[in-house]
């Protein structure tokens, strides 16, 4: 049945085209993409729930979101172009030890491996996109209250948290869940705040930056 529908295509082709030469090809082509483009989603189709991600179709051709806490960055769309299927990111985003977003892109092949390896990259980009929006929340509080209580914060890049010290002393360790970008917390005393309200107000501070952290 397959056959026969793109068959009759190339025949409406070889009919009505001036050239149909170049017009069957250009339709052989195209049925190429599409075929290129169906394996990728199938084999993306047999990864998601390992990498926890979700496929779904979407009009540019189709979508790969992470969980919601890594929204709004969480969100790709792969596209079928002309020559080639790339997978390109929503939003500007943040890759290890970079200091600017940028969007993100990927060409992509059927090959099971490389599919594995850029879902693989992409993940990380999302992580640290959403380690380095919690620690810019957080910097900005503690510049504006350092003068006070003696606290700082320092990003880790190397270990991927956030810590945070009282004088001289570590009082909490932020780190991100990769799978779900929930936050984990690690308390040592000292900080007189239930960890997950620290979190609620960093988070929820962006235009009242000063009331962040409260002892």
């Amino acid at each position: 049945q397959f056959l026969k529908k793109y068959s009759s295509i190339l025949s409406t082709v070889v009919k009505v085209s001036q050239d149909p030469i170049s017009g069957c090809c250009n339709a052989l082509h195209k049925l190429y993409q599409i075929g290129k483009f169906a394996n990728i989603y199938m084999k993306l189709q047999t990864i998601q729930s390992k990498h926890s991600f979700q496929l779904s179709p979407h009009q540019e051709g189709a979508m790969i979101t992470f969980p919601e806490s890594f929204s709004p960055n969480n969100v790709f769309t792969i596209s079928l172009l002309e020559n080639d299927i790339i997978l390109v990111s929503k939003n500007p985003m943040y890759t290890p030890f970079s200091k600017e977003k940028r969007f993100i892109s990927f060409k992509l092949t059927s090959n099971r491996s490389h599919l594995e390896s850029v879902i693989s990259e992409i993940r990380i980009s999302t992580y640290f996109t959403r380690l380095e929006k919690i620690w810019g929340l957080i910097n900005q509080s503690l510049t504006t209250i350092s003068w006070k209580h003696q606290f700082r914060g320092e990003f880790i890049e190397s270990t991927k948290c956030i810590e945070i010290f009282l004088f001289d002393y570590i009082v909490m360790r932020i780190k991100i869940e990769s799978d779900t970008g929930n936050i984990d917390i690690n308390t040592f005393g000292g900080i007189g705040m239930n960890p997950s309200d620290f979190i609620t107000s960093i988070e929820g501070c962006e235009c009242q930056r000063n009331e962040a952290i409260k002892i």
